[in-house]
């Protein structure tokens, strides 16, 4: 995670529809969500900041409010192809937080995010 990360503080009640449309959580009832995004920690990224590096090990799962990322696998050269681009209600980080292990791509921010 790079040092320029910042902590904004919890999500914003005005951002909780924002979880009905993360398919993670699509499920949920409205009074999960609200108890789910009482647990969050908002982070805000700049262009080109990492908030997931291949190879790390962490159990953090994104979630993007705004902005966008993309995702690339750093094993395959500098011009790594895209493997997927989030928007608003992407997920990331799933696959190592709910089964610990390095993480299998690297999630860069395009935007603020």
């Amino acid at each position: 995670m790079s040092g320029a990360a910042q902590k904004n503080g919890q999500l914003a009640q005005t951002d909780w529809s924002i979880l009905e449309r993360c398919p993670l959580v699509a499920g949920f009832t409205a009074a999960e969500r609200h108890c789910l995004a009482s647990l969050l920690e908002v982070k805000t990224f700049s262009r080109g900041d990492c908030l997931l590096d291949e190879g790390e090990s962490d159990q953090l799962l994104w979630i993007v409010l705004s902005g966008s990322c993309t995702i690339i696998r750093k094993g395959c050269g500098p011009d790594a192809p895209e493997l997927a681009h989030l928007v608003e209600g992407g997920v990331c980080g799933e696959m190592s937080f709910f089964t610990p292990g390095a993480h299998s791509a690297t999630v860069r921010a395009v935007r603020e995010t």
